[in-house]
């Protein structure tokens, strides 16, 4: 075989690799999973990304293909590149939690591992995608993606999704997993569809990619995305700019978005609610920012160089806990994430890895507006999708499908080739068969353990939602079959656990006593592999707890106290260890030591209904009935106001 043969099959390879990607991403789902959306598609990535990138390693080494190392240290995008892969190593070896840095955390699944498979992308569509056709492709099927995305959005809003998604339809989320994802994915893509409509020739072109974009506008719409619209907004500004049409452009511009502004307005109060309260200052969303952005300030101050570690913000985290974020539902809340992209970076990778990340996007935009040539309004849409990203993402968070999206673009971007490039030619020289047919069976193998490796979380995941639908209907026996097989897939995920753990402390205390030394025993291996996370720890306390009530030992209050204690010691300014503390002391008989407890729960929380109630009761049982009342009075007034919060969310 000859040199040139090999390379043309090695391309066309790694081009149907980054057009299935382009394709499956948004669209990837697995409905049988607890997780239905990122896990399944962080798996697709991570296994297309192996391919492609064995591929390119095979091409190189048959072809004696060799990189210059002093070129690339020459080049600032190259530069910055591998400035962040060590940056991001480097916050790995030194995570709070090395392990789920490197895998990614159970629900997002973005570590090390994702962000070197993005950046492989990146790389790998940088390096192979310099013909036009290439380009011209890989936009298409970005188009199609989103197409079909938007309009299943719109399906979802108009009550026609044939699928049962655990979740009200009252705003667009596709198969995107969110309405802020959905949206932000969707107007990362209205930008290369407003080129091909300008470029377009033929009526029948201009009306496809003229209803493309509408059927895109309403998706977006669908959404209900501050964040989303907030970056549409810069997206589409930053491409006018950039593309520098004419004065009936403009004018059709602001048409446009008059007649956007309209159709918000005729859509009615109730579902724009949030977005006035927001300009009102009332938004509950915008109140949980603010709370949760001071706290991840703190946490970037005291470890400003490498940060805690990627997918670790949740658990580092507990240690400057806002009291106040009680009130929203705690640290769960905010799913891990900072909902700001600086802050994201900076918390988890350090000040350095921000400003090696900013500088890798801003070098890339730069050069591939300034080598675009005649492909000047494909780099305009590209660097309005990469703007789209970063506005939106200042109140929001990167997620498989507009993760995958923004690396492309920016290795579309990366790839642009400047004004007077030259045609280079190829040894074209044989290539044994034998060589080529054990280098693409080493391919065949890393695909498919590459497969097989992010197969089995997914159907771990799959087990586990089984076992929660079987805890909604109080059949523990199931639920704890399916954990306990979740578990022989992935036996290192603490999160199966925790689960197991809550299945035999259910069935123990619906009359199997036997089933508390199991949960105990089981909630002890969820904090053996994340000693870190305060849930487990409250989680352990509480089996220890019932138990005590089961049997009466003395010794079972003493332990579940010292769980609740180092549960303290983790999170010191968390209301909840306290208020299961107090618990432990009125259960000790002592009274006085539960009033403490609960009251330095409600001093640093001052909405806890729970430690109000609580502290009722304990006045009560010591006569103490003034206090009480007002107790009961402030748990009511506390609940009152939590629900007022949460409704102009």
């Amino acid at each position: 075989m000859r040199a040139a043969t090999l390379t043309r099959w090695c391309q066309q390879a790694i081009e149907g690799g980054w057009l299935l990607l382009a394709l499956a991403m948004p669209l990837a789902v697995a409905p049988a999973g607890e997780y239905p959306f990122e896990p399944a598609k962080i798996a697709l990535l991570r296994t297309i990304v192996a391919g492609m990138a064995s591929v390119w390693l095979l091409h190189a080494a048959l072809t004696r293909r060799t990189l210059s190392l002093r070129r690339l240290a020459r080049q600032p995008i190259a530069i910055l590149a591998a400035l962040l892969v060590v940056l991001y190593a480097a916050a790995t070896a030194c995570s709070i939690a090395p392990a789920t840095s490197l895998w990614g955390s159970y629900q997002w699944r973005q570590g090390t591992l994702t962000f070197l498979a993005l950046l492989a992308s990146f790389v790998l569509v940088a390096d192979q995608a310099r013909a036009p056709a290439q380009r011209t492709r890989l936009v298409g099927a970005t188009l199609l993606a989103s197409g079909l995305v938007s309009a299943y959005g719109l399906f979802q809003i108009a009550g026609l999704d044939p699928v049962p998604w655990e979740r009200p339809v009252d705003r667009a989320f596709a198969t995107v997993g969110h309405p802020n994802f959905l949206g932000l994915y969707v107007a990362m893509t209205m930008p290369l569809a407003a080129t091909r409509l300008l470029t377009a020739r033929g009526w029948q072109k201009r009306t496809v990619y003229a209803v493309l974009l509408m059927l895109q506008a309403a998706c977006l719409l669908a959404t209900f995305s501050r964040s989303a619209w907030v970056g549409a907004a810069v997206g589409g500004a930053v491409f006018w700019l950039l593309i520098g049409l004419r004065r009936r452009w403009i004018l059709a511009g602001l048409g446009g978005t008059a007649l956007v502004a309209a159709l918000l307005a005729g859509l009615g109060a109730e579902p724009l609610a949030p977005v006035y309260n927001l300009l009102q200052g009332q938004s509950a969303t915008a109140t949980i920012r603010a709370i949760e952005w001071e706290a991840v300030l703190r946490l970037v101050t005291a470890r400003p160089l490498l940060g805690a570690g990627p997918e670790t913000l949740g658990w580092a985290l507990q240690a400057v806990y806002p009291p106040a974020l009680t009130a929203y539902g705690g640290i769960g809340a905010i799913g891990g994430r900072a909902h700001n992209d600086v802050l994201d970076w900076a918390a988890s990778v350090g000040v350095a890895g921000l400003a090696a990340y900013l500088g890798l996007v801003l070098a890339v935009c730069w050069r591939g507006w300034c080598a675009a040539g005649d492909a000047r309004q494909l780099a305009a849409a590209l660097i309005a999708g990469v703007a789209t990203y970063l506005a939106a993402n200042q109140f929001s968070f990167g997620t498989a499908a507009t993760l995958s999206l923004l690396w492309i673009s920016l290795g579309l971007l990366a790839g642009l080739p400047p004004h007077h490039d030259r045609a280079t030619t190829q040894n074209d020289r044989p290539v044994a068969r034998w060589k080529v047919l054990a280098g693409a069976g080493l391919v065949g193998l890393v695909m498919a353990g590459a497969g097989i490796a992010n197969l089995v979380p997914l159907q771990a995941d799959e087990h586990a939602r089984t076992g929660l639908h079987a805890m909604t209907r109080s059949d523990w026996p199931a639920a704890i079959r399916a954990y306990e097989q979740a578990i022989a897939l992935q036996p290192t995920q603490d999160r199966y656990h925790a689960l197991l753990a809550q299945a035999h402390l259910a069935q123990a205390v619906t009359g199997d006593p036997a089933s508390f030394a199991r949960a105990e025993a089981a909630q002890e291996q969820a904090l053996q592999i994340m000693p870190i996370d305060e849930a487990h720890w409250l989680g352990l306390g509480d089996v220890r707890r019932y138990w005590w009530e089961a049997t009466g030992d003395a010794r079972l209050l003493d332990r579940a106290a010292t769980a609740y204690e180092e549960a303290r010691r983790l999170s010191p300014t968390d209301p909840e260890p306290l208020v299961r503390l107090g618990q432990v002391q009125a259960a000790r008989g002592r009274p006085n030591e539960a009033v403490a407890r609960y009251q330095a729960a409600v001093a640093l929380d001052p909405l806890n209904a729970t430690a109000y109630t609580y502290l009722a009761l304990t006045y009560e049982a010591l006569g103490r009935s003034a206090e009480a009342a007002t107790a009961r009075e402030q748990a009511a007034q506390a609940a009152a106001e939590i629900d007022r919060l949460i409704a102009q969310r």
